[in-house]
């Protein structure tokens, strides 16, 4: 099991920026006598950064603290950033705003939340990402926990579950280290007994009744019964009351878990699970007979059979080196054409495409992470379009693309977006319905490459959902598009 560190939110002013560190704590301050509330916050919305303003009543109230501003902007690691408990003056009723970094507006806040809390007592408010950070509109959730000290019966710990990720549904287990030995992934082994709580949609469930401490394998499961979530060893400490918070760092199915105690450190759990699709884009496999396919392995297993312009759907893999190998099938032969062997990120949804033919000397491939966080606007669905097209190609070494004749325009110069080979563009929100996208070739634009492609080909788009659409193949051959839902829930 790997844990990452959390960044932890100094006390300043008022006006003042935390300065960012290694997590010392976040102990539970003042006493029952004490009238005054504490409030911290915690954040899973990675590469977001916003200052938290609480306001007295309302957001046209006075307001009581604007010192906490949190950053999980770093990238590489699956950061949260967190700030102490702050006390705030006894007011009955309290907005908690989230900011754009530097701003007072409260009408721009990302998210809001509501406290009345009781007197002295304490509050976590955790963020958490309601739309992805690649849309143009930015929009956060929060959830409001009391985080008062409760009573342990000695020689237990207590637990329960802050799910993040709407709508997956997720079962935890604690299986004690050393009763169980299945392979990372594998669920063969839990029972009925080691079930501790489900989850369904963003919500918390209430401690669990007291339980001998101890180091335990915690593992979730989707619905299904899949497990998306495992790691080797926790330590629930003697008198310990735990929170596991399931977050995205981008995944829609495999969540990232933050173990977090009131009066201790919050510690992150790497998943040790990655999801792994293939995309065969070698257009000169159409003239294999009898059937054009690839077979594709992973870690030299046979995981499925694809045509070209199809995509296989996710598998779950443990996380770290895996290798994906293309194989051309006929009736009497099968040869590997392309292997791609490189670390996979637990957590985190992957899409590994073959980009030559699979004749070439040189076989080329282009890996992308597959971002599956939600859209700010649960009407619309998101469109990702990627350039995976075999490098150099005469036609399709930057294309743009028109969806309804209007071409897809930069967001920051406002000119036609042109998409180079091996790269993908941001998500972009689009209203659901039945759209004709085609792929032209960027540097003339009188080459359509794919003319009218019906974007609900093979899948009907649906609101909330997210797609990519992968224009493969070369000029020498054919081209195709990929379609592929890749945030179907768990």
């Amino acid at each position: 099991m790997q844990r990452r560190s959390f960044m932890k939110l100094m006390a300043t002013s008022a006006a003042g920026v935390g300065a960012a560190g290694v997590v010392s704590g976040c102990k539970l301050k003042g006493s029952s006598s004490n009238i005054r509330p504490y409030v911290r916050m915690v954040s899973v919305a990675t590469g977001q950064k916003f200052t938290t303003t609480i306001y007295n009543g309302s957001t046209t109230g006075s307001v009581l603290n604007n010192s906490m501003t949190l950053d999980t902007t770093s990238t590489g690691t699956p950061n949260g950033a967190f700030s102490e408990y702050q006390q705030i003056d006894w007011e009955g009723t309290y907005v908690i705003s989230l900011l754009p970094y530097g701003s007072t507006n409260a009408n721009a806040a990302y998210g809001t939340a509501t406290l009345s809390p009781a007197q002295g007592s304490h509050y976590t408010c955790y963020v958490y990402p309601a739309s992805g950070s690649t849309t143009s509109t930015t929009t956060l959730g929060t959830y409001l926990v009391n985080d008062d000290p409760q009573t342990v019966n000695s020689g237990q710990y207590i637990i329960r579950m802050l799910n993040t990720m709407a709508p997956a549904t997720y079962n935890m287990y604690l299986t004690p280290t050393g009763t169980s030995t299945t392979p990372l992934g594998n669920g063969s082994d839990l029972t009925a007994a080691q079930l501790i709580w489900s989850a369904s949609g963003v919500g918390i469930t209430n401690y669990t009744a007291g339980a001998s401490s101890g180091t335990f394998r915690l593992r979730l499961t989707d619905k299904a019964g899949n497990v998306v979530f495992d790691t080797d060893q926790i330590s629930l400490a003697n008198g310990g009351a735990y929170t596991v918070v399931t977050y995205s760092l981008g995944s829609s199915t495999l969540p990232t878990v933050m173990l977090v105690t009131p009066s201790g450190d919050p510690v992150i759990l790497t998943n040790n699970l990655t999801r792994i699709r293939a995309v065969q884009g070698s257009s000169d496999l159409t003239g294999v007979a009898p059937a054009p396919t690839s077979n594709i392995l992973i870690n030299g297993i046979t995981k499925a059979s694809a045509t070209f312009g199809s995509p296989t759907s996710y598998f779950i893999v443990p996380a770290g080196k895996v290798t994906v190998q293309f194989q051309a099938s006929t009736a009497s032969t099968s040869n590997t054409y392309l292997t791609v062997s490189q670390t996979f990120v637990g957590g985190q949804d992957y899409a590994v495409y073959s980009t030559s033919p699979s004749t070439s000397a040189n076989p080329t491939s282009l890996v992308l992470i597959d971002n599956n966080l939600p859209l700010s606007n649960g009407a619309d669905c998101g469109m990702t379009f990627v350039n995976a097209t075999t490098p150099g190609d005469a036609q399709s070494s930057s294309i743009s693309i028109t969806i309804e004749s209007a071409y897809l325009l930069d967001p920051t110069t406002g000119a036609t977006l042109a998409i180079a080979s091996g790269t993908a563009t941001a998500t972009n929100a689009e209203t659901v319905g039945d759209h004709k996208i085609s792929f032209l070739n960027a540097n003339n634009h009188g080459t359509i490459l794919i003319n009218n492609f019906d974007s609900n080909t093979p899948t009907a788009v649906v609101a909330g959902g997210l797609y990519t659409y992968a224009l493969v193949g070369n000029s020498t051959g054919t081209f195709a598009v990929a379609q592929m839902q890749t945030n179907a829930f768990n």
